[in-house]
């Protein structure tokens, strides 16, 4: 069988008895995850597609012959398949690294009944608040008073802080501070790094 690839669609020719084409849109890749899922329709512009790529004889030389066109598509998906569970899982592999680091200096900062409030520790803080679930969370105490939230951020992370007074922060006193909120998000707070 010929196909025609491009990045979004696999397209399946049938070459007609008096020498014209048919196309026919066999799968078509899906937005987010770039599987290649069965179409099947008919192609209604195909003389555009084939004029694009000059004329019916230099359409055929970028065709493929593909013997068993489901088990290609099958393969291909089954290599982004595995090509995305890796990335998923080395993901997965780094939020708990850093879950382990943040608990780690978490627990070294916040071993007394009441801490400094610095911006040290704040970092320490909302960094580790940000790897918990805003439900979980017991605050510890601090020289002055605060109080934190949870947000999603376009489907990140981000923890905050607003403390009952300032502290200073570089060169000017600061009583909000957040941590993971990407750009744009969270504006009025510093962001602590």
């Amino acid at each position: 069988m010929k196909i025609f690839r491009t990045k979004r669609v696999i397209y399946r020719i049938k070459t007609n008895e008096d020498g014209t084409l048919t196309v026919f849109r066999e799968y078509t890749s899906t937005k987010n995850q770039g599987f290649w899922q069965k179409d099947g329709r008919q192609y209604p512009n195909a003389g555009l597609l084939i004029s694009q790529a000059g004329g019916i004889e230099p359409f055929l030389a970028k065709c493929e012959d593909i013997e068993d066109v489901e088990k290609f598509v099958h393969d291909i998906n089954a290599e982004k398949k595995a090509i995305r569970d890796a990335a998923n899982a080395q993901r997965e592999q780094q939020a708990q690294a850093e879950a382990a680091s943040a608990k780690e200096a978490y627990d070294q900062v916040f071993c007394n009944d009441v801490t400094e409030t610095t911006a040290e520790t704040i970092y320490v803080l909302l960094r580790y608040l940000n790897t918990k679930n805003w439900g979980i969370w017991r605050l510890p105490k601090m020289t002055i008073g605060y109080a934190c939230h949870q947000y999603d951020c376009d489907g990140r992370t981000a923890t905050t802080i607003k403390l009952d007074r300032p502290i200073p922060y570089g060169d000017e006193m600061v009583s909000q501070f957040q941590f993971g909120a990407p750009r744009g998000h969270l504006e009025k707070y510093h962001a602590i790094r």
